[in-house]
């Protein structure tokens, strides 16, 4: 039989050498131009992806009589599995970008680079996904304070003030004693292993704010 280039992978399937397989794929796939579906599966333990497309949201936008939602929703289907969702690639920042995270505080530390890898703010709000350990853990939205909509997904809303290098974690709990996304184990479990658990202090101008009123005239 003739030599065929398909040949190698199907030998290498039936020999067991997968990786090798997943390598040729990959060549083939930057050849294609498809080189950031090979990046999604890097070795990063914590990354937030933009999606390449918008993700549905049920009852995204709490408007009363707002039509919003339909409009951005249009054809999307809304949905809870997110295998399929394509993400750019490479991430907008990983563990490798962390400083600390500090769930009590609601507060991630990052490198201030990050902040240049930043989506321009929309008041609709940019969709990630958060990916732990390979693993798609949910869709969020990078916010902004001047949207007057809200949204049900997790937010990572960047600090305004200058050299702090701070995101403020946001989340919808069902009730009290719902932990929220943030603190879903398989996050908690993966910072912990890397170290990047702390605790991010306030800023004193936030600090000095309820103390400002009682100051003397």
């Amino acid at each position: 039989m003739a030599n065929h280039p398909l040949n190698g992978w199907t030998n290498s399937l039936t020999g067991g050498k997968v990786e090798n397989m997943k390598a040729q794929v990959c060549a083939v796939m930057v050849l294609l131009g498809l080189a950031g579906a090979c990046k999604t599966g890097s070795s990063n333990h914590f990354a937030i992806y933009l999606t390449a497309e918008r993700v549905a949201e049920p009852d995204r936008f709490h408007i009363a009589g707002g039509p919003f939602a339909s409009a951005l929703n249009k054809n999307v289907t809304s949905t809870n599995d997110w295998t399929n969702v394509a993400l750019i690639a490479p991430p907008v920042f990983s563990e490798k970008d962390i400083v600390t995270i500090d769930f009590s505080n609601k507060l991630m530390k990052v490198k201030p680079v990050v902040f240049d890898r930043l989506p321009k703010a929309s008041v609709w709000g940019t969709q990630f996904i958060l990916v732990v350990d390979g693993q798609r853990i949910f869709l969020g939205n990078f916010w902004t304070p001047l949207s007057s909509f809200s949204t049900t997904t997790p937010t990572l809303l960047p600090s305004p003030l200058p050299e702090w290098n701070t995101l403020f974690l946001s989340e919808t709990r069902t009730n009290e004693d719902d932990p929220g996304p943030w603190s879903d184990p398989r996050i908690v479990q993966s910072l912990k292993k890397l170290h990047k658990l702390g605790h991010v202090e306030w800023p004193a101008i936030v600090d000095n704010v309820g103390s400002t009123n009682d100051a003397p005239h």
